[in-house]
């Protein structure tokens, strides 16, 4: 969460959270997203800690050849 939640907002968080949409969606973009040679990401499994979340799994970021092609 940006900002602390209460009756009082950040002035920026809605900018914020646009710019943070578009560092993601300019990174999505430019890079591949692949899992490692024989591994598996079952996003299903879920750990039961005190915060539900995925079990952690590695990733790799590969820089695309020609990131904005059309497919």
């Amino acid at each position: 969460m940006l900002s602390v939640s209460g009756r009082r907002n950040c002035i920026g968080e809605s900018l914020a959270r646009v710019e943070l949409l578009l560092f993601f969606v300019t990174l999505m973009q430019i890079c591949r997203v692949k899992l490692p040679a024989g591994s598996t990401a079952d996003l299903d499994q879920i750990n039961d800690d005190i915060i539900r979340s995925p079990k952690p799994y590695s990733i790799i970021f590969e820089k695309d050849s020609a990131p904005f092609k059309k497919s």
